[in-house]
């Protein structure tokens, strides 16, 4: 394939979705156009032609690049807060939009809380660029591994069995939709100011900065003065937006319109975590303090640091790649591998001059080439 084709590819990409790829997407979207044409009965310089022209062709494409990594109650410190702190809170009719939600798993982790919670008026809107992902995610069945890690009694109170696997209960499924939707071009797929929650993890690391101020726009119209925006644990809006405002929820992080109804929750952050106090907390500092808990064996003290460090500073990989060591030792495997993708997004965007800089020592190619190999680990 030539050089001009792989680039066609990337510009088209970028041009009706808004993607932005790392080397990893970059590695899956090689090995994706060399078994689409070749199904073809083309080369792959004249797959890439076609693409252009012929939608299906390049919707099938998009289904075996873009990455489709979930499971149900994923971060349970966020549901956790979700049920305690955000839920009690919500008024009748509920609207919940799942932004990214690929097969599933996230939309009826979030319907189950809502239901057990005595709403009655409320709906869960899952949305996804993946066909196939979508047609999964409506099927709402899943296999004994999928479903390991939610509790026994949620389990028996929502689930079935369906042959080998295990379904989604009727009564929830009706609540649940699903519905096709490109994040990166169309306009929302719900009302405006009609979304009280809104969940988009481990999406808005792909777009790039132009993008992702468009996508919060739209997520801003959606959701309702008061409402919540959910991101992944290794996501950060730190000095990205003044559209939202960062607030400690539970042991979780949201975001929140600067709204006036908003304001108690304002204050309380603001004593949490003070921006001026970010804004002094300089890199270099962060990461030492992480450095010296994880050598002390305290990765929740070490993670809390590197994760502080992503918050002032989000498009430098190095925080990232500290924080999945810290939560691989603490064995929150999807929490590493979110920070892994972070750390990748950041080093694919962003100056590798400087980067090299605080690395004491190591190459920046090194760094690369680590946080590729764990993420190989975890495929």
């Amino acid at each position: 394939m030539s050089a001009g084709a792989l680039a066609s590819v990337e510009s088209l990409m970028s041009a009706r979705i808004g993607l932005r790829l790392d080397p990893g997407l970059r590695g899956r979207l090689l090995h994706a156009l060399e078994e689409e044409a070749a199904a073809a009965g083309l080369s792959v310089d004249s797959f890439v032609d076609a693409l252009v022209h012929d939608p299906q062709m390049f919707q099938r494409l998009l289904n075996r690049v873009t990455v489709q990594q979930t499971s149900f109650f994923r971060d349970p410190e966020v549901f956790a807060a979700l049920a305690t702190h955000v839920v009690p809170r919500l008024a009748e009719p509920v609207q919940v939009w799942c932004a990214g939600c690929s097969h599933g798993q996230e939309a009826y982790s979030v319907a189950m809380l809502l239901a057990e919670s005595g709403l009655q008026d409320w709906v869960v809107l899952g949305t996804d660029l993946s066909t196939r992902a979508l047609d999964r995610a409506r099927q709402g069945v899943y296999s004994d591994a999928e479903i390991e890690s939610m509790a026994g009694e949620r389990a028996r109170n929502h689930l079935r069995r369906c042959g080998a696997g295990w379904e989604i209960e009727p009564d929830l499924r009706r609540h649940v939709q699903f519905r096709h939707h490109n994040l990166g071009r169309a306009t929302i797929p719900v009302s405006a100011s009609s979304c009280q929650l809104i969940l988009c993890r481990n999406v808005l690391i792909y777009f790039s900065a132009v993008e992702l101020a468009r996508v919060l726009a739209r997520f801003a119209t959606a959701m309702q003065p008061d409402g919540y925006l959910v991101l992944g644990v290794s996501e950060s809006l730190w000095q990205l937006t003044d559209r939202f405002r960062m607030h400690r929820i539970g042991d979780a992080f949201m975001y929140r319109l600067p709204s006036i109804h908003a304001a108690p929750d304002r204050r309380r952050e603001h004593r949490d975590a003070p921006v001026e106090r970010r804004r002094r907390e300089t890199l270099g500092q962060l990461l030492g303090q992480g450095e010296t808990a994880a050598a002390a064996g305290d990765f929740a003290v070490a993670a809390a640091a590197f994760r502080r460090a992503t918050f002032i500073e989000p498009d430098h990989p190095l925080p990232y790649f500290q924080l999945a060591l810290c939560l691989e030792q603490a064995r929150q495997h999807d929490g590493a591998r979110e920070a892994l993708e972070a750390a990748q997004a950041a080093l694919s965007r962003g100056d590798r001059a400087r980067f090299q800089a605080d690395l004491d020592g190591f190459h920046v190619d090194e760094l690369a080439t680590a946080i590729e190999r764990r993420l190989s680990m975890r495929c």
